[in-house]
C-alpha cells in the first residue's frame, strides 16, 4: 500500500473516484459544516456534528457515531493547504488516540460538466495494518458521498 508522493516504505492510502457532481460541489461536500454531517463516516456510523474552521492553520472536528455504540470518537486535523476548488491538505488524527498523526491530500479534477475525479491520499501511517483500516473506511465513506454529492 504506496502511494504517488509518499515516501517509499511508508505505509499510504491512494483512492481515486469519479463523482457525478461539480469540483466546487465536492469541496464543499469536505468542508462545509452541514454537508459533512450527511455522509461522513462508514457504513452503520453517522455525524452527529461537524466543526470547522477553514483557514490554513484552522482545525476541523468531524465526530462519529456507530449505530450499534461500537464507535463514539471523533476525526480532527489541521489544515495545512486549501485552494479552492481543486486541492485541500489536511493532518488527520483520532480524538483521545495514541496513533500518529497523518496527512490526508484530496484532489478535485473536474472531467466532464458536472463529474469529477476525486485523488484520495492519505499517507504517513506507522503500520500497514492502520493503512489498511483506513482504505476500507475511506472506501465506505466516499460511497456515502457518492449517494449525497
Amino acid at each position: 500500500m504506496s502511494a504517488h508522493g509518499s515516501a517509499p516504505g511508508v505505509p499510504a492510502v491512494r483512492i481515486v473516484r469519479t463523482f457525478d457532481a461539480t469540483a466546487d460541489r465536492l469541496f464543499d461536500c469536505f468542508t462545509n459544516p452541514a454537508d459533512v454531517a450527511r455522509w461522513w463516516g462508514p457504513v452503520g456510523v453517522r455525524c452527529p456534528s461537524a466543526e470547522n474552521d477553514l483557514r490554513i492553520g484552522g482545525r476541523f472536528r468531524f465526530a462519529m457515531r456507530a449505530d450499534d455504540g461500537s464507535i463514539d470518537t471523533a476525526a480532527c486535523g489541521e489544515y495545512l493547504v486549501i485552494e479552492r476548488p481543486s486541492r485541500l491538505v489536511f493532518t488527520w488524527a483520532w480524538e483521545g488516540a495514541p496513533d500518529p498523526i497523518t496527512r490526508v491530500s484530496l484532489t478535485f479534477t473536474a472531467v466532464a460538466a458536472n463529474r469529477t475525479q476525486l485523488e484520495l491520499v492519505h499517507d504517513r501511517f506507522d503500520t500497514d495494518e492502520r493503512a489498511a483500516l483506513h482504505e476500507t473506511g475511506w472506501g465506505s465513506c466516499l460511497d456515502s458521498l457518492a449517494r449525497v454529492a
